[in-house]
């Protein structure tokens, strides 16, 4: 069953995407999105997710379930 979580990963995808928000707060966006997404790997439902980053950005559910990844690897995201 979906949750805050998966909100809370959609919007902070958002801000770290977003033309309109300093390098400092999308940096702060990007660590709680790291978090967030590696305490909680195992249980995210994948679809719903999919569908919450869609609403967000065109194509935005497939980039949000990348970012996942890239969370769950430590690895930079592209922001």
């Amino acid at each position: 069953m979906p949750n805050d979580v998966e909100a809370a990963l959609a919007a902070k995808d958002a801000a770290m995407l977003s033309d309109f928000r300093s390098r400092d707060k999308k940096e702060y966006d990007a660590g709680d999105f790291r978090k967030m997404a590696r305490a909680n790997y195992k249980d995210l439902p994948r679809e719903f997710l999919h569908q919450l980053g869609d609403l967000v950005w065109d194509r935005g559910g497939a980039e949000l379930e990348r970012f996942v990844e890239l969370a769950q690897r430590d690895e930079p995201f592209p922001i």
